[in-house]
């Protein structure tokens, strides 16, 4: 199923027969949520508060536990939309301007009390693969193929799954120094697509390497991402969320360019 944000208009989900991905901690208490919520297929849960960014590894308990009630939070407000599917982020900064602020153990042990919690409302939590940023700015778990693949491993949950996201990926295989090598890198992403049940699909400029540092989602068929990497999302049986803060203009090209991928 395809979904899209909620910045646009119902008549447009209902002519394009499209479901939403709603921000927990973005968008209740929004006058008009009631109208879309027929429309809620996924959520996704937060990476930030009003303090900031959100950080399970943390090493100041504080911040950690805040961190995890933040998240539970957010799950107690999923139940009302009789979803199945929570995007989460692994939400773990090891360094933060050079300093270490977290480690990987303590994520693990957070996410784990996260997802028994997901598992009570039925859950299953996709972890989602991060946007690569400057080391200068912060360090965060999860930008690498194999890192986000080992997630469900080490967590050793049955109802954790992984979501791709496309853009994040991009950011990460623009490192390499050739097409060939960020080509390759893209696809590392794609190595285990059964363990993958969600998509964020955007575009991205990786092959000229302009996705360095950079998490553009732009609209699918605008970027340069390989055509035969968006025929292997459209085929996959996961859902899948157009995420681009678009005009409807913008999301019917994409749309289209999507219906001529398996055309």
């Amino acid at each position: 199923m395809l979904l899209v944000q909620s910045n646009q208009s119902i008549e447009f989900l209902k002519k394009h027969n499209l479901g939403i991905e709603l921000a927990t901690n973005k968008e209740e208490g929004r006058i008009d949520l009631e109208a879309y919520a027929p429309f809620v297929k996924t959520v996704h849960l937060p990476f930030s508060d009003a303090n900031g960014f959100l950080n399970l590894g943390a090493f100041d308990d504080a911040w950690r536990q805040e961190s995890i009630d933040c998240i539970k939070k957010a799950i107690d407000m999923s139940v009302r939309y009789n979803v199945t599917k929570a995007i989460l982020h692994p939400c773990c900064f090891l360094e933060k301007e050079h300093k270490n602020v977290g480690e990987y153990s303590r994520m693990i042990d957070a996410l784990r009390e996260i997802i028994d919690y997901a598992a009570k409302a039925k859950l299953v939590i996709c972890l989602e693969n991060q946007v690569l940023r400057h080391p200068d700015i912060r360090v965060i778990v999860g930008t690498s193929a194999a890192e986000w693949r080992q997630l469900p491993i080490d967590l050793g949950k049955s109802n954790v799954s992984l979501c791709l996201d496309t853009s994040h990926a991009s950011s990460v295989a623009a490192m390499e120094e050739t097409e060939e090598k960020r080509i390759q890198v893209l696809w590392d992403f794609f190595k285990e697509p059964d363990n993958i049940c969600h998509f964020h699909w955007s575009d991205a400029k990786v092959l000229n390497g302009e996705a360095k540092y950079q998490d553009m989602h732009l609209v699918p068929g605008t970027g340069d991402i390989p055509l035969e990497f968006h025929k292997a999302i459209a085929k996959h049986p996961g859902t899948k969320l157009l995420e681009q803060k678009s005009t409807e203009e913008a999301c019917s090209a994409g749309l289209a360019f999507i219906a001529s991928l398996t055309n």
